[in-house]
This record gives structure tokens, C-alpha cells and sequence, in this order.
């Protein structure tokens, strides 16, 4: 094994249980953003009076 091989197995497993969390966030976030922008098409269709209710 290469001197400092260790220390890269390390750095590498704390990027991963760093990355795993935020990538969760943000396909949460991303959900949430495509319903905000379904809800602010119909107020758009609503406001401009072509939305029937």
C-alpha cells in the first residue's frame, strides 16, 4: 500500500456519508420546487382569467 493510502480511504467514506444527506435534501427540495411551480401556473392561469374554477 502507498503512504497516505489510508488517509484517502478515510477522506473518501467522510465524502460519502457527507454527500449521501444532501443529495436526499435535495431531490426533496427538487420535489418541492415542481409543486410550487405547478401551484404558481394556475394562479398565473387565474389571475390572466383564463382559469375556470
Amino acid at each position: 500500500m502507498p503512504p497516505g493510502f489510508d488517509y484517502l480511504v478515510v477522506f473518501t467514506i467522510q465524502f460519502i456519508i457527507i454527500s449521501i444527506p444532501s443529495i436526499i435534501v435535495y431531490k426533496i427540495l427538487q420535489k418541492r420546487i415542481n409543486e410550487l411551480e405547478k401551484d404558481i401556473e394556475i394562479l398565473r392561469e387565474a389571475l390572466s382569467g383564463d382559469y375556470q374554477a
